[in-house]
């Protein structure tokens, strides 16, 4: 029998296979073949290394001095059947990505991102472990691995990573606030350098955090003046932080003036930790990893800045991995209700401020910007979406 390409060149020709032509072919191929096969045997005779011939000296490797490795990186297990089928989707989709190019910290360093937003931080810790060593000089890879041993409740290997971050020329402020606040009941002064390090960077929402926590400090040392000063401080910046409402009042409280301290007394709160409220490394970790909550707060942004196709973007995947089923969805329905109205209200204008054989000219704007009752079940802020004529 003829080997399988002469079948399909033979199939090519208009009348069907030439049996002539197909028996003569497979006679003249064999010697061919066999003249082949000794030279290979030849020249695998030829490269075999011989019991005394010398290894190759361990620098005349052309692999970088890492990569061998790199090469056999294998990034951990994970299960994943209980996470909803899109989310099932990405976790596998990334870890292809990290078998294919396992020198990519990025790669590696979104693999981690998922399995921390989903709660895989055993699985987490590795991925970002292996994202730092291969670049050392990303300190948003350094912050993801001590948010996630911080998350892991082991402390002594978060603050490791975070005075790290805190030793950069240009410290990231979230770091610090993080490494004052789980150094500050063993080391105050520690915790108060931290501190005081924030209110020297251009971080006026790191500021804010770290008068509230200085303040804090000088309650537990019990310098109340010096508390209230540094709780005004904050009040001045951001008049409705709790932290520093609730610190206030407590300070007041502890110098006799509870008269004074009333306004500042929020009801059923004693203590609030002060905490950052923007984290730039954190929520990208989180949004790259899919957390539904940080995807929502996102959407809330994109609103207030009108970007609704990305808003809608962003919707569509907080519903897909929403593990609940229903609050992902709910905001995307509303939003998708919004939009309509908007779409009816333009027409309804469009055609009232028509002239008689003439297109509209009047073009209503996009819907009124920060309406947080998109996502919070009908909860509305006091400015409404626009409604239809």
């Amino acid at each position: 029998m003829g080997a399988p390409v002469f079948r399909g060149e033979s199939q090519l020709s208009p009348g069907g296979r030439n049996d002539m032509w197909h028996s003569s072919v497979c006679a003249f191929r064999f010697p061919f073949l066999v003249l082949i096969l000794t030279g290979g045997l030849l020249v695998a005779s030829g490269c075999r290394k011989e019991p005394g011939e010398p290894a190759p000296a361990a620098g005349s490797s052309t692999r970088s001095p890492g990569s061998a490795a790199s090469a056999t990186f294998t990034p951990p297990a994970i299960d994943v059947t209980a996470l909803p089928l899109p989310l099932q989707m990405k976790f596998t989709s990334a870890r292809s990505v990290v078998n294919r190019s396992p020198e990519d910290a990025e790669a590696v360093g979104r693999l981690g991102a998922l399995a921390l937003a989903q709660g895989y931080l055993d699985e987490a810790i590795p991925l970002f472990e292996r994202a730092r060593t291969l670049r050392p000089d990303a300190p948003r890879w350094r912050y993801a691995l001590a948010r996630a041993y911080e998350a892991k409740k082991q402390q002594d290997a978060a603050i490791r990573m975070y005075e790290m971050l805190a030793g950069d020329e240009k410290p990231y402020p979230p770091a610090l606030l993080r490494l004052a606040a789980l150094v500050g009941d063993q080391d105050a002064a520690r915790a108060r350098v931290n501190y005081e390090a924030v209110l020297k960077q251009e971080d006026r929402a790191a500021q804010l955090v770290a008068h509230a926590g200085l303040g804090l400090l000088a309650l537990r040392a019990q310098n109340a003046v010096g508390a209230e000063q540094h709780f005004r401080d904050a009040l001045a910046m951001e008049p409705g932080y709790i932290p520093a409402r609730t610190g206030l009042h407590a300070a007041l409280v502890a110098q006799g003036k509870a008269e004074e301290a009333a306004p500042f007394a929020v009801p059923g709160v004693d203590e609030v930790v002060p905490m950052p409220l923007v984290d730039t490394y954190e929520e990208e970790l989180l949004r790259e990893g899919l957390d539904m909550a940080t995807l929502l707060r996102y959407a809330d942004r994109l609103l207030e800045r009108g970007q609704f196709r990305e808003l809608e973007e962003t919707l569509q995947t907080a519903a897909d991995v929403d593990r609940s089923g229903v609050v992902g969805r709910h905001a995307l329905g509303r939003f998708r209700l919004m939009q309509a109205n908007e779409a009816k209200g333009r027409g309804e204008s469009a055609e009232y401020a028509a002239p008689a054989g003439r297109p509209g000219k009047l073009r209503p704007g996009p819907p009124r910007r920060g309406w947080q009752g998109l996502w919070s079940g009908g909860r509305k802020s006091r400015r409404d979406p626009p409604r239809s004529s």
